[in-house]
């Protein structure tokens, strides 16, 4: 098959995520990115990385003329996920959130409205995301638009990588698919393949705060295979946010008091490992200039597996792939 031109209008880019798992796909298809986004930190990694601006624009007001003019056949987006969480800071208000206007806006006033609609769509969330009113509608106004449709839940652990980070997605073409989805497995991983040498004593954890919350981190040894989902609280919150590393221990054997945690070693996993664990290439790096640990921690938890992703790129783009 002839090689197709790949023009992607990247919603919501954030640090390149998606773009990434594409160029690190096998689909060998030379692309064109156009990335959209108004995180300031999350800007400067992404021009860092790929010798291009990010277009600073809220997507609430963009118009079909401005999105006709960029002559794109591609969306990929990973939109906002508060209005989906169940957290307080979210309150999971779906429709009603204000965060979610933007994707409604790109669904409803533009897409049935192009005339020339995207060939391939591809759509990352939260897995509550499925399930909400602003999805449903999205998903009708698909299908009236005669796309097809292959959806799945799934985390990097399943596919073998040390990480839990349980995600919908969406793929959508104006083809149809001819098989159904099939991740194949990667080699199984342990911790120890994804940590950096030499790590800074700044990542350790301050004696007082092992002996007051110790008991509540998630804490793993390095021939471990698994990690709990990195948040972009990580570091700031102890609770849910992301795994703790002890490298004195092949395989973290609880305590039964914080006490006995302090000779232990124990250490936070540093932006470049939690990089390496999403599956971003080695060149791609988070440390800007003028960017702090805690602000590429906060990018990182907003970011996505590229190890997964990748593969479900190969899928989406089955019928134009060599």
């Amino acid at each position: 098959m002839q090689q197709k031109q790949v023009r992607v209008i990247e919603f919501f880019s954030g640090i390149g995520g998606l773009r990434s798992s594409y160029e690190h796909s096998s689909i060998n298809i030379s692309a064109t990115f156009i990335p959209f986004d108004i995180n300031e930190i999350a800007n400067k990694i992404y021009s860092k990385n790929f010798k291009e601006e990010v277009q600073v624009k809220n997507l609430d007001s963009i118009s079909i003329k401005q999105i006709e003019s960029l002559n794109c056949n591609t969306w990929f987006m990973s939109p906002p996920c508060q209005p989906y969480n169940t957290s307080i800071m979210s309150k999971h208000k779906d429709i009603n959130d204000p965060r979610a206007k933007s994707v409604l806006h790109l669904y409803r006033d533009i897409l049935p409205f192009l005339i020339n609609k995207p060939t391939h769509i591809f759509i990352e969330n939260v897995p509550l995301f499925k399930e909400s009113l602003v999805f449903k509608e999205i998903y009708n106004i698909l299908i009236k638009n005669q796309y097809y449709i292959k959806d799945i839940i799934c985390s990097p652990i399943d596919i073998g990588i040390p990480n839990s980070r349980t995600r919908y997605y969406v793929m959508a073409r104006l083809t149809p698919f001819k098989n159904e989805i099939q991740l194949h497995q990667e080699e199984e991983s342990m911790i120890s393949n994804y940590l950096d040498d030499n790590v800074n004593e700044s990542y350790y954890i301050p004696s007082d705060l092992i002996l007051k919350k110790g008991m509540l981190f998630d804490i793993v040894g390095k021939d471990d295979k698994r990690t709990c989902c990195f948040t972009k609280s990580y570091t700031k919150i102890v609770e849910g946010t992301g795994s703790i590393y002890c490298p004195i221990e092949s395989h973290f054997i609880p305590v039964k008091k914080a006490e006995n945690l302090l000779n232990k070693n124990l250490r936070y996993f540093t932006p470049n490992e939690i990089k390496k664990i999403h599956g971003f290439s080695s060149e791609f790096t988070t440390q800007v200039d003028g960017i702090t640990d805690k602000q590429q921690y906060q990018c990182l938890g907003n970011s996505v597996s590229c190890f997964v992703i990748a593969q479900l790129m190969e899928y989406l783009f089955s019928d134009i792939k060599e």
